[in-house]
């Protein structure tokens, strides 16, 4: 389980790094939060006796505010007496038709809506409707046709976490059965983790800015695709081999 210190650094670097949230989410969701409650008669809380205080936003929905640790909690504008640490995801489960509010009034908060709630407990983050694509017939392939650097760099910081990961490929497809192209992300990776699925639909819903359907798909050292990418001198975006990526670092110059 994460310590509030380092969901408070993930939540941080999440905001400024769309490809490092599914990781925070991952997180989030093995972690305990502080939340308000109400307990009978002013009685220590428990478990058992307690009601969690939701509050109501401007535009009438209702939310749960919770807090990764008591220095959030302090950041708040509005207070509760009583507080209680619970796990985040039996709080979910518990309040699957209800909103939730991390940190509110914190640099680094983020709203989670019910449909985001239940998908982070389906998924462990935030993502819908992601498969790996499957090519059938005859395709043509092209270099991409418009530039996603808001997207690729996501997808970039999401594949340093994925050790199994070696390069990452944008390209465009037309598949004879097909109206219109395709974007795809080949990855050259021997996992085939639904997990990784997931990461890249969250980094897609909050980066891509393309109008082309977004495929994923697997590929290894011999695949056909691989090869013919080479011939067409369509370079990797992402290969494991540069080393670490170089970031915006939290230290500050004494």
């Amino acid at each position: 389980m994460a310590s509030a210190q380092q969901l408070e650094r993930a939540l941080t670097r999440a905001v400024r790094e769309a490809g490092a949230r599914p990781a925070l989410y991952k997180m989030l969701m093995d972690s305990e939060v502080l939340v308000f409650v109400e307990a009978p008669g002013g009685q220590v809380p428990t478990i058992w006796d307690t009601k969690i205080v939701a509050w109501v936003r401007r535009d009438g929905v209702q939310v749960i505010p919770i807090f990764t640790s008591s220095m959030a909690l302090r950041k708040t504008k509005l207070r509760g007496e009583l507080t209680y640490k619970v796990k985040v995801r039996d709080l979910f489960d518990a309040n699957r038709e209800i909103a939730f509010h991390v940190n509110p009034g914190s640099d680094a908060e983020l709203q989670l809506s019910v449909d985001d709630v239940a998908s982070l407990l389906d998924h462990d983050t935030i993502s819908y409707g992601i498969s790996p694509g499957r090519l059938s017939g005859d395709i043509d392939l092209f270099a991409m046709s418009t530039e996603l650097p808001e997207f690729q760099l996501a997808l970039g910081v999401l594949f340093a976490d994925h050790s199994d990961i070696e390069q990452g490929y944008f390209f465009e497809i037309k598949q004879a059965s097909a109206v219109d192209r395709s974007l795809v992300i080949g990855l050259v990776t021997e996992g085939r983790s639904k997990e990784l699925l997931h990461a890249i639909g969250t980094v897609l819903m909050d980066t891509y800015r393309g109008e082309l359907a977004v495929d994923t798909l697997y590929l290894h050292a011999e695949d056909q695709i691989l090869q013919a990418l080479k011939q067409a001198s369509v370079q990797p975006f992402y290969d494991r081999s540069w080393g670490a990526r170089l970031s915006v670092s939290d230290a500050g110059i004494q």
